[in-house]
């Protein structure tokens, strides 16, 4: 498994778990997407938390798997579906053609939520392969995966830190006009902290007021 990121690894840890413990004799997709549903922090339970929808498809999928043959008796001999195999070897080739070093959650979810009977188990509640790819590129935002915990640096920076130029745009930020000295002290803290003061001088910047007129703009001059 080391060509997965470590959210993949951990969900098929979770979902092998799963198989052994209801003695299932194959590892399925069923078992795999039950354990990307069951996790703290997923795209598949961001996705559907946002639609309202997460206990609806916990309940289905715990369903699916309770109907899964089994084999009357506990065993440690599991083996891969051909279905899981084929999920798993889309999702590298997918990986591949992005670029991306280690295979990401979305890229298996996908595949996961493109398999014939996956795909039928969740029509009813609206979560499709184009509604996970477009939620997978706004988590992305164009970025590669080349760490195997790309995925959790990833959710750290979305959970700790706000997006400046998001909340511009949506005019949910403090005008910057009309509060010239805040910006003036502001400045002078930072030519303190970073670089020397001869940097700046004769050198002026433009501070867009994007919050609530993006049409107009002040001139600032560092002294």
């Amino acid at each position: 498994m080391d060509q997965f990121t470590h959210r993949v690894e951990g969900a098929l840890q979770e979902a092998q778990n799963l198989a052994l413990s209801r003695q299932h004799a194959e590892l399925r997709p069923v078992h795999l997407l039950a354990a990307f549903s069951g996790l703290s922090e997923s795209l598949i339970v961001d996705v559907s938390r946002e639609r309202g929808v997460l206990q609806q498809l916990q309940a289905r999928l715990k369903e699916a798997v309770a109907k899964l043959p089994t084999l009357g008796s506990a065993s440690n001999d599991l083996r891969m579906s051909s279905e899981l195999a084929r999920v798993l070897a889309t999702a590298r080739e997918r990986s591949e053609q992005v670029g991306d070093r280690f295979v990401a959650e979305e890229w298996v979810l996908l595949s996961l939520l493109n398999d014939p009977e996956l795909r039928q188990l969740l029509k009813p509640l609206g979560l499709t392969p184009d509604l996970l790819e477009a939620a997978a590129q706004q988590h992305r935002q164009g970025e590669k995966v080349m760490e195997k915990h790309d995925e959790e640096q990833r959710l750290a920076l979305e959970k700790y830190t706000i997006d400046l130029t998001a909340r511009a745009l949506e005019g949910k930020l403090d005008p910057v006009i009309g509060r010239d000295e805040e910006i003036r002290r502001t400045v002078q803290v930072l030519q303190r902290r970073t670089v020397p003061k001869h940097t700046f001088q004769n050198h002026s910047f433009l501070i867009w007021k994007v919050a609530r007129d993006p049409a107009r703009r002040v001139r600032v001059r560092l002294l």
